[in-house]
């Protein structure tokens, strides 16, 4: 019988949220820009600035929904299928970590989880979670000789499970 756990957590918004949200200011202060020196120089254009206008609030109400970002966790017999989903209405597998290709799970309050995370070298680190200060959990795997790790919010039924299936790859 296969053993199965969801977990939904809130995510942190990508760089590219805020990127998007500059542009769509940018577009509007243009759009004013327009107005102010289209009124004194030629009324044509004034007429670009509206569409300049409409464009800079549709590129900010776009830019509000990637702020809004959640992970799910779907975690079977071990291995991890991480989707992002933006604005409850987008969803996205972004990563898929199997089992057999852990290393090491630990505490992200771990000695050893926090030096590795902090050496910069080969290794990739991924974070899923909120970004606030509470019990995380640092997956390590190994795929091809490249070192990954996961930074995850497992809680309860996850974090149980996966000590169940992990038994001698979890670490204090």
């Amino acid at each position: 019988m296969d053993r199965y756990t969801e977990r939904l957590v809130k995510g942190r918004p990508g760089s590219e949220a805020k990127l998007v949200f500059g542009l769509g200011i940018l577009c509007i202060l243009g759009a004013i820009g327009l107005v102010v020196t289209g009124i004194m120089v030629k009324a044509i254009i004034a007429a670009i600035a509206l569409p300049v206008f409409v464009l800079g609030v549709f590129i900010i109400y776009y830019s509000l929904q990637l702020f809004q970002v959640e992970y799910e966790y779907l975690i079977t017999n071990g291995d991890i299928e991480i989707s992002k989903i933006i604005a409850k209405k987008r969803r996205k597998v972004v990563r898929e970590i199997r089992a057999e290709d852990i290393v090491r799970m630990s505490s992200l309050s771990n000695e050893r989880a926090r030096n590795d995370l902090s050496r910069v070298d080969s290794r990739r680190v991924e974070d899923y979670t909120a970004g606030e200060d509470k019990s995380y959990f640092v997956i390590e795997e190994k795929v091809k000789g490249t070192e990954y790790y996961y930074v995850l919010d497992l809680e309860g039924e996850s974090e149980q499970h996966m000590k169940d299936v992990l038994k001698t790859k979890v670490e204090k």
